[in-house]
């Protein structure tokens, strides 16, 4: 190692003298001071041993940069070295003093003991003027003796004190060697060092450790807890009549938990240089606390429990673990008190006590076991009820509803879906497909509608099966059957037959035009020499050329009108053959639509009247029509319905049996 400004206080390992100080290979001494290179320093440990072995060797650091001493002891890596390193980001170089300066034997005497605290949380000085002794040589005359005669001047070593002042780089390497090594208070050894006073200070304190923080779990939706105050809406207001989170629910992809890492305790020192090392924080596995239905995700952001499926949140208080599916129970009941009402998405919901009157659920596949007085509303699926429906309702568009117990004074619409019921009573029942064992005083609506027993109902369809019907109350049972339109398709089929004698009006017309036209002599004439021309066999000079393109564009406004009438003539060609198309679809309709019409009463035991009542649309009529409208719709007399049965007994069938077999 080659030094750029030599220190007598240090040496080389071929010519090391006493009192000076082999470098280990990570100090530098160069112009400016003494420099750490801190790319080789890899330890606190190391710095250590060369600070034992400066301080043993008589010797101490010049113009010491405390702080950085101190960070090079116990944490070589601080970023605050390298903020007040040079050099380059490969080697930086850190100057931690001006260099090394002996500290004579003499010097050493003038510092005295340190107090260290039996914890060395503190260290405890007493500081007060200090003297150095001195000695010098003197000469002295001595008087004569008694023979009068004078001896000879002789030298005579005088001691006396002198004044001495303490330094502060001396004073480090002193409390180093009498065992305190952290926490100097430079600013006040270096005031206390230049001061007369006699006083006692504090003159090192210790760095505690620094206590990290467990991992922890943060909520990350509101939706973990149920939540039993009043919904607020959108625009601000209250709705009482509903909880705001009575079961919680979550769609798929919501963050429900986050891990916040544990953070490591920051080591510290005591008076001494002992390491009080930081107690070790506790951590957490968020596998552990993920159950079915959820997953973790390890993203930039960090460690979640993210919900795997929309559907209700719940968690186990013994194990902790969340847990997501698609079917909650619930054995409450519906009602203000408990639940209020309810808004359920993406799951299956199965009640096991009463719905209470007015309460509303809105949900898909959902069961009650027990009575329901409210009204439910599913978005599709299975709506299954295993009592009774009193005074309620049950909407399902394109599900289907099954009602095992008794149905009375309720309203039950699945359109595009499905009705089973065992026993209904002044109920109103819409859906495409109505299965009833036994109904009184309904009014039925549906494209395929089978009851078993019938009193007193008005049922309209379009493929009835009645087992046995009768009146209630001196209400009999009206069926309607729903017809296809035949004045409609007969007119749409005369429409075509009208367009079709235009067609060919316009046709012999266009024909009788073209024909007269294809015959002018100078037309024929000129379609012979065009044929010629095209063939090459006519070979003409500039003036029959010039004759040639004469007639040409003279016989181009007759092979204009030529042209449009042929355009003419095949637009009417095929609007003609679209008109057979559309009418042999049409037939093709009729007859399906009236085959798809049918009606059977098995038994008729008291009053019943079968009507049937064109009807143009397809699908469920009347869907716009409210409750007591459409009740008054299916009971009310138009003038194009037809009088099919009227009787207190016997049986019905349409079509009759003689017009099947008369279309056989």
């Amino acid at each position: 190692m080659t030094d750029s400004s030599p220190n007598p206080s240090l040496g080389t390992m071929a010519d090391l003298a006493e009192g000076q100080v082999l470098l280990p290979d990570f100090i530098l001494c160069q112009e400016g001071g003494l420099f750490v290179d801190l790319s080789l320093l890899d330890s606190g440990a190391r710095f250590h041993q060369f600070v034992d072995r400066v301080f043993g060797a008589d010797q101490c650091f010049e113009g010491l940069d405390y702080g950085v001493f101190q960070l090079l002891l116990t944490d070589p890596e601080s970023p605050l070295l390298l903020q007040q390193s040079r050099g380059n980001k490969e080697r930086p170089l850190v100057r931690v003093a001006a260099g090394l300066q002996a500290f004579l034997p003499e010097r050493q005497s003038l510092y005295r003991s340190v107090k260290v605290s039996a914890d060395g949380a503190r260290a405890e000085y007493i500081f007060e003027p200090v003297s150095l002794e001195m000695a010098e040589v003197v000469t002295v005359q001595d008087p004569p003796d008694e023979n009068g005669e004078v001896p000879p001047p002789r030298q005579e070593t005088r001691r006396f004190l002198q004044r001495a002042w303490p330094k502060p780089d001396e004073f480090v390497a002193a409390m180093w060697r009498k065992g305190l090594r952290f926490g100097l208070d430079m600013a006040r050894i270096a005031a206390a060092c230049s001061s007369d006073k006699a006083e006692r200070q504090d003159i090192a304190r210790w760095q505690p450790a620094t206590d990290g923080r467990d991992a922890s779990i943060v909520e990350q939706s509101d939706a973990l807890y149920r939540d039993d105050s009043p919904r607020r809406l959108a625009d601000g207001r209250v709705d009482l009549r509903a909880f705001h989170n009575r079961f919680p629910q979550v769609t798929a992809e919501t963050r429900l938990l986050r891990k916040t890492p544990r953070v490591l305790g920051r080591d510290g020192w005591n008076v001494r240089g002992d390491r009080l090392e930081a107690a070790l924080p506790q951590d957490c596995e968020l596998d552990s606390l993920a159950g079915p239905g959820t997953r973790v995700d390890r993203t930039g952001e960090g460690e979640f429990i993210v919900a795997a499926m929309t559907g209700f949140l719940s968690i186990d208080t013994a194990t902790n673990q969340l847990s997501v599916s698609d079917k909650i129970i619930d054995r409450h009941g519906v009602s203000l008190r408990t639940t209020g009402d309810l808004r359920l998405s993406g799951a299956e919901f199965e009640e096991h006590g009463e719905v209470q009157e007015r309460r509303q659920v809105e949900g898909h596949d959902m069961s009650f076991l027990a009575d329901v007085f409210g009204h439910i509303s599913s978005d599709g699926g299975r709506v299954l009820l295993k009592s009774c429906l009193a005074g309620g309702s049950v909407t399902n568009f394109g599900g289907a509803v099954t009602v095992e117990g008794r149905a009375s004074r309720a309203v039950i619409v699945a359109r595009h879906g499905s009705v089973q019921l065992q026993y209904a009573e002044s109920c109103l029942i819409i859906a495409d497909r109505v299965t009833l064992a036994h109904g009184v005083g309904c009014d039925i609506l549906g494209e395929d509608v089978r009851v078993e027993r019938a009193e007193g109902c008005a049922i309209a369809g379009r493929v009835l099966t009645l087992g046995q019907t009768g009146e209630r109350h001196g209400v009999d049972t009206l069926v309607t059957l729903f017809l296809p339109d035949s004045a409609a398709w007969d007119k749409e089929m005369a429409d075509l037959d009208e367009e079709e004698n235009q067609i060919t009006q316009k046709r012999l017309k266009s024909e009788a035009a073209l024909a007269q036209l294809q015959q002018e002599s100078e037309l024929l004439r000129f379609l012979k020499l065009r044929q010629t021309v095209k063939e090459g066999a006519v070979i003409m000079d500039a003036t029959q050329k010039a004759a040639w393109q004469a007639m040409v564009n003279r016989m181009a406004p007759l092979l204009g009108q030529i042209k449009a009438h042929q355009d003419v003539l095949q637009a009417l060609n095929a609007r003609s053959g679209e008109i057979l198309v559309h009418r042999s679809e049409l037939e093709e309709t009729r007859r399906s639509a009236e085959v798809a019409v049918h009606c059977e009463v098995g038994e008729v035991v008291g009053d019943t009247r079968v009507r049937g009542r064109p009807l143009a649309e397809e699908g469920l009529p009347f869907a716009s029509l409210g409750e007591k409208a459409l009740r008054t719709r299916l009971r009310e007399t138009s003038g194009a319905d037809r009088l099919l049965f009227v009787n207190r007994c016997g049986s019905f069938r349409w079509p009759p049996a003689s017009a099947t077999d008369s279309s056989d």
